[in-house]
């Protein structure tokens, strides 16, 4: 990051909602990145209630990124944990991650209920077809995370289980 200078910002606009944003976030060192904001825009989408943004607050200045994540749909809501809450927690940065819905800045839920519902609410889709997978998903990120895994062997982890969860239910 040392082409970004003290005190500028870099925003990152993508029409993907499914960016590789846990690689982007593997080319950052952890202690690079002080504080994390996620929070909704209407800027994006205009045919969507929200689209949801990642802040990343580093020692040089912000980097904004602005991918197509919401969740109107199955397939969106899905990337929605897969590209934004999944590399979140496996980079470790839950601790420094900050909610922002436009009027309050809190502290990102670290249950996974709780975070789901969130999350969902603040892309204004709070209702999910497949709420209890994906609280299932997070509740395993989040034990793989406390267990010190990080980066890409968290993320094999997280894949392991969630073949041996399908395998197991067939």
């Amino acid at each position: 990051m040392q082409h970004l200078k003290t005190g500028e910002e870099l925003r990152l606009r993508d029409g993907v909602s499914h960016p590789p944003f846990g690689h982007f976030l593997s080319a950052i060192p952890r202690e690079e990145i002080a504080f994390v904001e996620v929070g909704r825009t209407k800027d994006c989408n205009e045919n969507v209630e929200y689209t949801l943004t990642c802040n990343l607050y580093l020692k040089q200045g912000v980097i904004r990124v602005e991918p197509d994540w919401c969740g109107y749909k199955e397939l969106r809501s899905s990337e929605i944990v897969s590209s934004l809450l999944l590399p979140l927690i496996f980079h470790g940065l839950m601790p420094v991650t900050m909610i922002d819905d436009g009027e309050r800045l809190d502290p990102i839920p670290d249950r996974a209920a709780i975070l789901f519902n969130t999350i969902f609410e603040l892309s204004g889709y709070p209702r999910q077809d497949n709420k209890e997978a994906y609280i299932t998903q997070l509740s395993d990120a989040l034990e793989i995370a406390e267990s010190g895994l990080r980066g890409v062997n968290a993320f094999a982890e997280w894949d392991k289980r969630s073949k041996d969860r399908i395998a197991n239910k067939y």
